[in-house]
């Protein structure tokens, strides 16, 4: 007999995209290799980006040109240093939203980055098909909360997600 799972509340958001060995959720029309690492090209304007990334992971930003200058607008949710002229790291360390700006030597724009972090939900999505075989559990995230829909073979099995869920709020 299948059960219907009810929805879980808890402290995660949701994201997006294709998720890279780094951590980083990127738009397809992002260049980004399988470390993580987004190659900028060079169109004489400054590149406009939106990335997710991962709570409490990173991502490296290559550029076209040689950065002088580095603003993030909101340090409680990313951090982001110039490693070399032409590269940038990127850190997720809260969840939120900030823009992220780089210019060169003559204030001109590099790079304009809308930056979303949030926390993950791979393990989640793992543990739950391990420790609950024969269920169709999937996992969303939404305003920083986990919401599981789908069915169960048991009650038990539905109390067992939500208690699993539960630990990773």
């Amino acid at each position: 007999m299948l059960s219907k799972l009810r929805n879980v509340a808890g402290a995660l958001s949701l994201t997006a995209g294709l998720l890279t060995a780094s951590g980083a959720y990127l738009s397809t029309a992002q260049m980004a290799d399988a470390a993580g690492i987004i190659k900028l090209k060079d169109n004489g304007a400054a590149s406009v980006q939106r990335v997710q990334l991962g709570l409490n992971k990173s991502i490296v930003v290559d550029l076209p040109r040689n950065a002088h200058d580095l603003l993030v607008a909101s340090p409680k949710v990313a951090d982001a240093v110039i490693r070399s002229q032409r590269r940038i790291y990127v850190f997720g360390k809260g969840v939120g939203e900030t823009n992220i700006f780089v210019f060169d030597k003559a204030g001109q724009p590099i790079l304009s980055m809308n930056l979303v972090v949030e926390r993950e939900i791979s393990d989640v999505k793992a543990r739950l098909k391990r420790f609950i075989p024969g269920s169709d559990i999937n996992v969303e995230l939404i305003n920083d909360n986990i919401v599981l829909t789908g069915t169960v073979q048991t009650p038990q099995d539905s109390a067992r997600a939500a208690a699993l869920a539960e630990a990773f709020v």
